[in-house]
């Protein structure tokens, strides 16, 4: 739901829907890094958002799933650490070896 108020607009939604709301607006959101170097999906992974979250910042910019923090860390490797949930490590290993430069020849 939405209340415009002037020209501003207020979103009265749960925060899954109102990111997903952000990046159908903003969509280079996604591309937005911090001091650290992580991006949206990084912070996604390690805060434990929804599958739902993941899936559509890596609709948005599907090359998020190879971006490295200050720390090598790619948005896989804290799934790994920090936990996630079967489906959304699936989610990233996927995604992850979607680029040819991440599988090795056999």
């Amino acid at each position: 739901k939405v209340a415009k108020t002037g020209q501003k607009q207020i979103i009265f939604e749960d925060p899954t829907t109102a990111l997903l709301h952000l990046l159908k607006k903003q969509p280079d959101a996604a591309k937005h890094k911090d001091i650290d170097g992580r991006t949206p999906l990084h912070w996604a992974i390690c805060i434990g958002a929804p599958l739902e979250v993941m899936a559509a910042l890596l609709e948005v910019w599907p090359h998020a799933a190879k971006e490295k923090d200050r720390y090598k860390y790619t948005p896989l490797h804290l799934a790994c650490c920090c936990g996630a949930s079967l489906e959304v490590t699936s989610l990233m290993l996927k995604k992850w070896l979607s680029f040819k430069e991440n599988r090795t020849k056999s």
